[in-house]
């Protein structure tokens, strides 16, 4: 999985950034393979305020959609974890609506008889005996 970091309000440290590259192994492990790439953008929740909220926004881009997820905390390795298993139920959740989409059959056309309505061919106005 290609990650991507965005991080514009501090400093990405290397143990910072090999934790959220595990915890986004760990929450995607089995979905990687349709996983394209991830962004993840770590800033200040709220800048100016002095407040120590930060936060974490991740992007998934899979194929051929994206899937986003975020949360605040006033730590950011927990906001990494919280983000990353919304993120995990999020892309599971659109990986599942995708597939029953493309397993619905497609509408008839019209003219055509409707499954289960059991003609074949033209109807006959006589009444079978």
């Amino acid at each position: 999985m290609k990650v991507e970091f965005d991080t514009t309000s501090f400093v990405m440290t290397e143990q910072l950034k090999e934790h959220v590259q595990g915890r986004l192994a760990l929450a995607l492990g089995a979905l990687a393979p349709r996983v394209r790439g991830i962004v993840v953008r770590l800033t200040d929740a709220l800048p100016g305020t002095g407040r120590p909220h930060k936060r974490c926004q991740l992007e998934v881009t899979l194929r051929p959609l994206a899937v986003r997820a975020e949360e605040v905390d006033t730590d950011l390795y927990a906001a990494v974890d919280k983000a990353a298993d919304r993120l995990r139920r999020a892309v599971s959740r659109a990986l599942a609506h995708e597939k029953a989409w493309s397993e619905t059959p497609p509408p008839p056309t019209e003219g055509a008889p409707s499954a289960g309505s059991g003609t074949v061919g033209p109807r006959s106005s006589k009444k079978q005996p």
